[in-house]
């Protein structure tokens, strides 16, 4: 029997686990609003380029476990129009994810690597180049923060319409509502101040992973679900 909540459930702790190894591996010691140190920080990463595939990784599993969860709450007779959705901002926060890492991970590094080599002379109009790139990425990672909060969001309220079926679902819709909220917030700062140091996105990340680890309930309540059907059919055939 094909069990899609928990699958949904293993990719989105993978995938929250691979994000956190990115974080680890992605040069962190320089404040990242201090660009002249940390351009320099950038500038002598060695595996800046495959740390960011890497963080993309992530993000493309975690999407994939909400694309799965969506077919757990058809299988439970969701609202399809909320599905779709929360679908549509998943498929969404993946491709903003994409033009981040190749901001981030391939251009901004050619930026910051080109000022750090340049000649004197050179100097003033690679950082500001540099700091161009980065300003981009700041748009760019507000827009997909944001619609990867809407997402969790959708699947929350998705969540909710079946609260009846334990506190553990609702602690799921509960946790994930929680979780978008702040990446909602989050998001809206990234774009108004750039990547101030903030608890934010390590709060919404215990949220968003107590969430995932509340899914697998779902495929025991839609065993319930079709099973009465299944029975009723089986009857119906034998009194023909």
């Amino acid at each position: 029997m094909s069990r899609p909540a928990r699958t949904s459930s293993v990719l989105l702790v993978s995938g929250a686990a691979l994000a956190v190894v990115g974080g680890i591996l992605h040069p962190h010691e320089e404040l990242p609003n201090s660009h002249a140190a940390v351009f320099g920080e950038y500038a002598h990463s060695t595996d800046w380029v495959w740390v960011h595939y890497l963080q993309f990784l992530s993000a493309a599993l975690v999407v994939a476990g909400f694309l799965v969860l969506g077919r757990a709450l058809q299988r439970l007779g969701v609202a399809p129009a909320l599905v779709r959705v929360g679908d549509a901002a998943a498929a969404a926060t993946v491709a903003l994810i994409a033009v981040n890492m190749a901001v981030d991970g391939i251009a901004l590094k050619r930026a910051v690597d080109a000022w750090a080599h340049a000649l004197p002379e050179d100097k003033a109009s690679r950082f500001a180049a540099a700091e161009a790139v980065r300003w981009l990425e700041w748009g760019v990672n507000s827009f997909f923060t944001i619609l990867l909060g809407i997402t969790l969001l959708a699947f929350a309220a998705a969540l909710l319409t079946r609260a009846r079926l334990g506190s553990r679902v609702r602690l799921g819709a509960v946790t994930g509502a929680l979780a978008g909220g702040i990446l909602v917030m989050n998001g809206l700062a990234v774009g108004a101040h750039g990547f101030e140091p903030t608890a934010l996105p390590l709060v919404a990340s215990g949220l968003y992973i107590a969430m995932a680890l509340c899914l697998p309930p779902l495929d025991r309540a839609a065993a319930e679900t079709a099973r009465p059907r299944s029975q009723s059919l089986e009857d119906h055939l034998a009194t023909r």
